[in-house]
């Protein structure tokens, strides 16, 4: 919607001849020099925007995972800045997910206080997600690899945030697929 916003036309356009007599147009401004729009192509705008805002656009699985489950039980350690939350009643919230919130995240999972961690390459650096003897949530992990990427060694890497020594016991790896 935002690029649709930002990158539709609208802007009302003039012919005119220039010096050499060949038509031509150029864009119209009001007398402080904004640019006029044109009436049809913001009515022609705002319809296609209505119509993008009544798509049912299916949720990706981080979605999927989060409304399900709910926000109190996943953490979620990612690149994403916020997420859009569907509440029980039909409504939705976004929350940020700021540093402070990644990190308060991954203390809540380590604590055992939320029992699903999501987490990306993004959010997957320098922290370790382990059942490690030094923590309370020593259970056992389940590691499913969602969306791998092209390159199997960040996948590797992710296995390792699972996967450490002084560990209470070793993860289980399952792959997602489509199939």
């Amino acid at each position: 919607m935002q690029f649709v916003q930002n990158g539709f036309p609208t802007a009302q356009y003039e012919e005119y001849v220039d010096e050499d007599g060949n038509d031509r147009s150029r864009p119209v401004t009001d007398s402080d020099g904004n640019a006029v729009e044109n009436p049809q192509a913001v009515a022609m705008r705002d319809r296609l925007l209505m119509e993008i805002g009544t798509l049912q656009v299916p949720e990706g699985p981080l979605e999927q995972l989060i409304n399900h489950f709910g926000s109190d039980a996943v953490a979620e350690i990612t690149g994403r800045k916020r997420r859009l939350v569907r509440k029980p009643d039909g409504s939705a919230v976004i929350e940020k997910l700021g540093e402070a919130k990644k990190a308060k995240d991954s203390s809540e999972f380590n604590d055992g206080k939320k029992r699903i961690l999501v987490f990306s390459k993004a959010g997957g650096t320098e922290r370790s997600y382990h059942a490690s003897k030094d923590i309370k949530n020593q259970q056992r992990r389940v590691h499913y690899l969602v969306q791998a990427g092209w390159r199997a060694d960040e996948a590797v890497q992710g296995f390792g945030r699972t996967h450490r020594t002084n560990q209470a016991s070793a993860p289980l790896y399952r792959l997602v697929t489509t199939d």
